[in-house]
């Protein structure tokens, strides 16, 4: 498996991941398979990065360096903003 800065420095920023394309998909935030960050289903218009990035973090990668605790107030405020609920 590439490690992730080996997938940036191959793939550059995804254009799926500006901050109104992962709102949209708010409902389906989540805390990291691999821990320490969270992670979203993949946004409309991903593009060939999103599988590397779901590989490496178990979905579309939205934001890491956090402990579990943190990362799930961070879910439920954007959720509740997104106006899905918590």
């Amino acid at each position: 498996m590439k490690s992730l800065p080996e997938i940036v420095k191959a793939n550059g920023p995804d254009p799926a991941s500006t901050p109104a394309a992962l709102l949209s998909m708010a409902h389906t935030w989540r805390y990291s398979d691999a821990g320490g960050a969270i992670v979203c289903d993949c946004p409309p218009g991903c593009t060939k990065t999103c599988g590397d990035y779901e590989s490496w973090y178990g979905g579309h990668f939205v934001c890491e360096s956090m402990d579990r605790a943190l990362a799930e107030t961070i879910i439920a405020a954007v959720k509740n903003l997104a106006g899905f609920g918590s």
